[in-house]
């Protein structure tokens, strides 16, 4: 999902990756979202998770022995400047 680079960070020349976790119920919907490997910049993990938690950012819930269940899920981020 793109997201706008911070003002900021693009203006102090700041790049890095984000590791963030959502907690996904069965039905695909987010219940929980934090940051769980900074890139060493609070904004552009910000960002990060703002994009992961805008409405219209849907999700998959894992499936087991074929049935949806909750469970945790790992996206990794990287901001870069061209």
């Amino acid at each position: 999902m793109p997201q706008e680079y911070p003002h900021d960070a693009r203006i102090n020349q700041q790049q890095g990756s984000v590791v963030l976790n959502f907690l996904i119920d069965a039905s695909g919907k987010m219940l929980e979202a934090k940051v769980a490997q900074s890139s060493g910049w609070p904004d552009l993990d910000n960002a990060a998770l703002y994009a992961f938690t805008a409405p219209g950012c849907e999700f998959y819930p894992v499936m087991a022995n074929g049935q949806p269940i909750k469970s945790w899920a790992r996206i990794k981020y990287t901001w870069k400047l061209n």
